[in-house]
């Protein structure tokens, strides 16, 4: 079982990496976290049910975490760009505006 969860914690951090393309040191470690959880996963033999249940709810709990950490900073990061992207234009019409009553 546990060799299950550790290859689906590297698949899915890995496509959360890839989709949403972590820049931010605490994206970054977060998905490092997951990374980790999922290779000891993988190194570690299975053992008393009620601790892989403990396990599996704390690699549960990490992926959440590495989902909503990565969600909110590409929300966090288009919100910039937009933002950037309505001072050009405002800027541009303030030039036209000026350069019409000049002339």
């Amino acid at each position: 079982m546990n060799l299950i969860s550790g290859i689906g914690m590297l698949c899915v951090v890995c496509g959360l990496a890839l989709k949403y393309r972590p820049r931010e040191k605490d994206s970054l470690m977060i998905c490092g976290v997951g990374l980790f959880m999922g290779l000891l996963s993988l190194l570690m033999s299975d053992g008393l049910p009620l601790l892989q249940g403990v396990e599996h709810g704390m690699q549960a709990a990490v992926l959440g975490c590495c989902f909503f950490q990565l969600r909110r900073e590409s929300r966090v990061r288009r919100a910039r760009a937009e933002a950037r992207l309505r001072m050009r234009r405002m800027h541009a019409s303030k030039k036209k505006a000026e350069k019409k009553a000049c002339a």
